[in-house]
């Protein structure tokens, strides 16, 4: 287990090797560079705990690489090394907030007194309540984890109050906002829980397979049926099915469906008589349905029958008071199954996490919080462990778009206020992408290239990704 990572910045290769060495042996994990542009690119790429550079370097110094790490990396602790100390430098050391100093020749002993030194400090610093988030408490209702606060809360109430009717359940949600575990809390409050849930992804099974899957099929129906097969729906009889993304169905398909609703039988692909079933059925989707009825992609009539009790679960950017309470939930959950030792979120990194769009919702942000535990492994989860495109997104970016333009004065100035205008829409786009330029030039109807060009027309960035 590495005891942090240390960034050796020094010209003198031979000297960069031993102290990398040395510190191999101390548990440490090092990166070698030899000048402070090479350093700035590598604090960028990697998850840097500590800077040990030389002041005296060809180009920038050390002085400078400790004013821009400190500018842009905060909590990155920076020990300057220096054949000769001046009043001068050391003023200027301590006014950019330098954290020790050492003078050539510099010895092992010497060096790792002063790392064990700074990792206390570091340590201490990180549990601090001025850097640490607080512990944010949750709770788990109908096996859905939220805040005890949390939006969820009229959705989960209303879920013991239509368990056990027999309408059908239309749940309306993104991708990765939890539909699955809602139609299984239904399944679980009603009198069906003691028969099967039976699932199935409409959009995941080619069409070809699909009709079998649901419907089943006797020996001999077609090629590869080597014996009969009873069907998704025929599975389902006194239990519950769920078709998760019903919008990805043929409309043949579509069809057939709603004939087994209708007719409450099922009948396998060669069978020659139908197969009574009694099932509660409950659907979902993260397509637009309505749409895709006025486009003809979708049944009007089979929208009707299977839309009775509709539900729809907002996504994870519309509740960020659910956000720390899983965030703590995934740590908890990492710790005991995956052995890590988190002790939590500093307050930089969950300013940036609850500002983020997660247009992966639910999923994504579990997705991330259980590869920052297995990456940094015990500690605390700080700004500079996070991903690129959550750094990107400025604090200040609005969740909605909310544009108010001033007509108080008597004069304009047009390009200022259209410019104004330009960098909210970006600002909004970049927002709901989740800091994906791609995707931002995909929902403004641009060309990615213009989207770059706007950005650094306007100062908002400097980058081509």
């Amino acid at each position: 287990m590495s005891r942090g990572t240390v960034l050796v910045v020094d010209d003198e290769a031979s000297i960069s090797m031993n102290i990398s060495k040395f510190m191999d042996t101390l548990g440490f994990t090092t990166f070698i560079v030899s000048n402070v542009k090479d350093a700035k690119n590598k604090l960028r790429e990697e998850s840097i705990d500590i800077v040990l550079t030389d002041v005296v370097m060809p180009g920038e110094d050390g002085l400078e690489l400790l004013k821009y790490t400190k500018e842009n990396y905060s909590g990155v602790k920076v020990i300057l090394i220096t054949g000769f100390t001046t009043v001068e430098l050391t003023l200027k050391a301590i006014k950019y907030g330098v954290d020790a100093f050492l003078e050539k020749p510099v010895t092992f002993d010497q060096l790792q007194e002063e790392l064990e030194r700074i990792q206390d400090i570091k340590k201490k610093e990180l549990t601090s309540p001025e850097f640490l988030y607080p512990k944010t408490s949750y709770i788990k209702k109908q096996n859905i984890v939220m805040s005890p606060n949390s939006s969820l809360l009229a959705i989960t109430d209303f879920l013991e109050v239509i368990a056990d009717k027999k309408a059908s359940v239309f749940i309306f949600g993104e991708s990765g906002t939890g539909k699955e575990l809602i139609a299984q809390a239904i399944h679980s409050l009603s009198k069906r829980s003691k028969n099967h849930f039976i699932a199935i992804n409409c959009g995941a099974i080619p069409e070809t397979l699909l009709e079998s899957e649901l419907f089943g099929h006797t020996k001999g129906s077609f090629t590869g049926a080597i014996a009969d097969k009873v069907g998704r729906i025929e599975m389902a009889d006194k239990g519950t099915l769920f078709l998760d993304e019903i919008g990805e169905l043929s409309l043949n398909m579509q069809v057939k469906l709603l004939r087994v609703l209708q007719e409450r039988a099922v009948l396998p692909i060669g069978g020659k008589r139908n197969i009574n079933v009694d099932f509660r059925l409950i659907t979902a989707t993260n397509v637009d349905i309505e749409r895709a009825i006025i486009e003809k992609k979708f049944r009007e009539d089979l929208f009707y029958r299977i839309n009775v009790i509709p539900i729809v679960v907002p996504p994870l950017r519309e509740r960020k008071e659910d956000i720390a309470a899983l965030i703590s939930y995934f740590i908890e959950q990492n710790n005991e199954y995956q052995d890590t030792q988190i002790e939590g979120v500093s307050k930089d990194a969950m300013e940036y996490l609850m500002n983020y769009s997660w247009p992966g919702n639910i999923r994504e942000l579990q997705n991330l919080i259980e590869r920052l535990s297995i990456i940094k492994d015990q500690g605390v989860i700080e700004s500079k462990d996070l991903p690129e495109k959550i750094l990107d997104i400025p604090k200040s970016i609005p969740t909605s778009l909310d544009i108010k333009l001033d007509y108080s004065d008597e004069q304009f100035d047009f390009k200022q206020m259209v410019e104004s205008y330009q960098r909210e829409l970006l600002f909004y786009a970049l927002k709901k992408s989740g800091g994906s330029k791609k995707k931002a030039a995909e929902f403004l109807k641009l060309k990615r290239t213009t989207l770059i060009e706007m950005l650094k027309r306007l100062g908002m960035d400097s980058s081509d990704e």
